[in-house]
């Protein structure tokens, strides 16, 4: 199998009129895909993919929407997203992939399970759920994406701003560093409407439609409780749970080495499997 080797490079596709910007983290074996959560980036999972390039091929899409990614795109509906995924994947001329998502990016990695399963050869659910957010949630979701400085003004206070999250760093490094300060890499209205597209109903339908082995992760003090994944692997064939100790939401970021290793795990049992 030829290698993919080209420091972290990134190469540009489309799905019609929206550009889409993918990360090759480089590395060897199956191809793992990976999908950021709301107002993250493909960057974010860079971690994650050091501890996979030694056992597979490594690469993180820019969601529409975000980072280097059409960032106005006219349509952000939960299909939009997912099938941005699917073009992806066929450009990329994989076959089927072990496809990861956390969060809002796990959400679409289980619709592109259930929409198109001979393009996923496994599938692994970080801090997702096929469940419909509650008013709290949403309103809670709205206003964090409206809190973001615009800019902010210095490095420091970007990292102050994200002082309370997982790896400040990481957020820092998605800014986008141009006029005098740190800006968002995304414009609120157009995740929020994203979110809502998403949030706004239940999936359970869709998750049910599943045929790819599936593990879904959750962090130990994390927003995806533990009956709820239980009760997601449960109601598919092949499917399991793994909770990972000390990581909240953002498990990727908190606890990058031990999601990485479930990640390769789950993905290696599969071929012993099939």
């Amino acid at each position: 199998m030829t290698p993919v080797d080209d420091n972290g490079g990134w190469r540009m596709d489309r799905n019609g009129a929206v550009s889409l910007a993918v990360r090759t983290f480089g590395g060897w074996g199956e191809p793992v895909v990976l999908l950021h959560g709301l107002a993250g980036h493909a960057g974010e999972w860079a971690s994650v993919a050091d501890h996979l390039t030694g056992s597979h091929r490594v690469f993180g899409l820019d969601l529409r929407g975000h980072g280097r990614s059409e960032r106005q795109p006219a349509d952000v509906s939960p299909q939009a997203f997912c099938g941005d995924v699917i073009a992806v994947l066929h450009a990329l001329e994989l076959g089927p992939v072990h496809l990861v998502g956390q969060s809002f990016g796990g959400h679409i990695g289980f619709l592109v399970a259930a929409t198109a399963p001979a393009a996923v050869a496994s599938l692994t659910v970080i801090e997702a759920d096929p469940d419909a957010s509650p008013p709290a949630v949403m309103d809670r979701v709205r206003a964090w994406l409206a809190s973001w400085p615009r800019p902010s003004p210095t490095e420091k206070a970007a990292l102050a701003f994200f002082a309370t999250s997982s790896s400040p760093e990481t957020w820092v490094a998605g800014l986008e560093a141009r006029d005098g300060g740190y800006w968002p890499p995304f414009e609120a209205s157009v995740l929020t409407a994203a979110f809502e597209g998403l949030s706004g109903r239940s999936w359970w339908d869709d998750w049910r439609r599943i045929a790819s082995p599936t593990l879904v992760i959750r962090g130990d003090r994390g927003e995806l409780a533990a009956p709820l994944a239980e009760a997601m692997a449960s109601s598919l064939e092949r499917a399991e749970t793994c909770t990972v100790a000390d990581a909240g939401h953002d498990a990727h970021l908190d606890q990058p080495a031990a999601v990485a290793e479930a990640i390769r795990h789950f993905a290696a049992r599969q071929l012993t499997q099939d």
